[in-house]
């Protein structure tokens, strides 16, 4: 009867284990995202017949108080879900408890924003701008605190925006900086793109006539005198992306005497995982926009 006891002993143990462990992948996958998706709020700005999707969440306010605010803008997505993924996965929830803004884009042809998807063209750069009007306006928010964080395709947006003079700190994660060379080694497959992806980058450059005048609107050069310091991050194995491009524009805004801060990190490939890029983006916040974050 031995036997039986132990297993009947391990059974309690392991059955409960079980249900505890399904219970809180349940709630990580299903509920949560659902919970934060219902405090965030969504909202459609309308500007130059294009519609541009956000979703942002406030800190808890102090009525004489300004806030810096964070824009999160995604890359390419095989969903096309756009912002809402931000919101999901709950940074937008994380980044207000830091006493943060937090705002959420979807770029052209994501989400509910409007128009094709462009590869990181002009319709999608001026989501990213819609976002920025928008977060500068808000009463409760600083308009000289404001940060863009642009994940791959977005990071290669946000690096054109840049020169707008209205991003106040910077954070590019795993992304391009000179299309047209960048477009050389996917198309001799030294770096690779999924074939879907690379039909769209080619329908762009169709549709804008060449490589030259496609690389002239996702590149930012030349580097303006309204550069905001800036943060790069890339993954010493990324696939995707040549390292080389953000060490370039490292070297590139140094020549400028721009602040910035390029973090090669071993052995991460495409894109460098938040939990990595988040712990060294609130740092450099801290020290650029004077903050604490808690």
């Amino acid at each position: 009867m031995l036997p039986n006891k132990k297993k009947n002993i391990a059974l309690c143990y392991i059955l409960p284990l079980i249900l505890v462990v399904g219970f809180y992948a349940f709630f990580r996958v299903s509920i949560l995202p659902y919970i934060y998706t219902k405090q965030a709020q969504h909202q459609l700005l309308i500007a130059d017949n294009q519609t541009t999707e956000i979703y942002w969440k406030e800190p808890a306010l102090l009525a004489d108080k300004k806030y810096p605010a964070i824009i999160f803008l995604h890359g390419i997505q095989k969903d096309k879900q756009g912002a809402i993924a931000f919101v999901r996965s709950g940074l937008l929830n994380e980044y207000s408890k830091k006493n943060f803004f937090s705002f959420a884009v979807s770029m052209s042809g994501y989400g509910k924003s409007s128009g094709k998807s462009d590869f990181c063209g002009k319709a999608s750069q001026n989501n990213l701008v819609q976002a920025i009007n928008f977060a500068r306006s808000q009463p409760h928010v600083d308009p000289n605190k404001v940060a863009v964080v642009g994940i791959s395709c977005g990071a290669s947006i946000a690096n054109v925006v840049a020169n707008s003079g209205k991003i106040n700190a910077l954070i590019l994660v795993s992304g391009f900086y000179d299309f047209k060379g960048m477009y050389a080694e996917w198309s001799s497959n030294t770096r690779t793109l999924p074939s879907n992806v690379m039909n769209e980058i080619n329908e762009s450059i169709a549709t804008e006539k060449n490589i030259e005048t496609a690389s002239a609107v996702r590149s930012s050069l030349p580097i303006s005198s309204h550069y905001p310091p800036t943060l790069i991050l890339v993954g010493t194995k990324d696939p995707i992306i040549d390292p080389k491009q953000s060490i370039q524009l490292h070297q590139l805004l140094d020549s400028k005497d721009i602040p910035n801060t390029l973090e090669l990190i071993q052995d991460a490939k495409h894109p460098v995982p938040a939990n990595v890029w988040k712990t060294k983006s609130d740092s450099f916040l801290e020290k650029t926009l004077n903050i604490k974050i808690k």
